[in-house]
């Protein structure tokens, strides 16, 4: 009967270890909350730039309209990251996001960067750290609603 009761015991401690982990490292997109709260009185501007050797090209800067910030909302809240424990990361996609979200007396709100559809980061969550994106969509999606605006010149 100890056997049993020690075996139990043991099973129920691993898996609460093994929860705790998985919640640690596994983040939802709704722990951004300051995307899901865009408003219509916020300002959302995207910026794209490809990473060379000479630093930052190819730069397009977008302000969203209504359409696109729900489709960045709906981004968000549709994708999942994984935390990581170093403090930088080595990536192969030169293209690059910056996503800052700022309310109607211009504070930031927040600011994200994204490299590609590899990683984000935001100084202000998680530490800094990079978060490694798991929506293979992610980039595509970005593109999507930049080029909304490009439609709309």
């Amino acid at each position: 009967m100890k056997k049993k009761v020690k075996m139990i015991l043991l099973i129920v401690i691993i898996t609460t270890i093994g929860l705790i982990t998985y919640s640690y490292f596994h983040i939802e997109g709704a722990e951004f909350k300051e995307v899901l709260q865009i408003s219509e009185t916020s300002e959302v501007i995207i910026k794209k730039y490809k990473l060379g050797d000479l630093g930052a090209t190819d730069e397009q800067k977008v302000t969203l309209n209504s359409t696109q910030k729900e489709m960045l909302k709906s981004l968000f809240s549709e994708s999942d990251f994984k935390r990581l424990l170093s403090s930088w990361v080595s990536y192969n996609d030169k293209d690059c996001y910056d996503i800052i979200i700022t309310d109607n007396k211009q504070r930031i709100y927040i600011a994200i960067s994204s490299i590609g559809g590899e990683y984000i980061s935001s100084s202000s969550k998680f530490n800094g750290k990079h978060l490694r994106i798991l929506n293979s969509q992610w980039k595509n999606k970005l593109d999507e609603i930049i080029s909304l605006s490009n439609s709309m010149v």
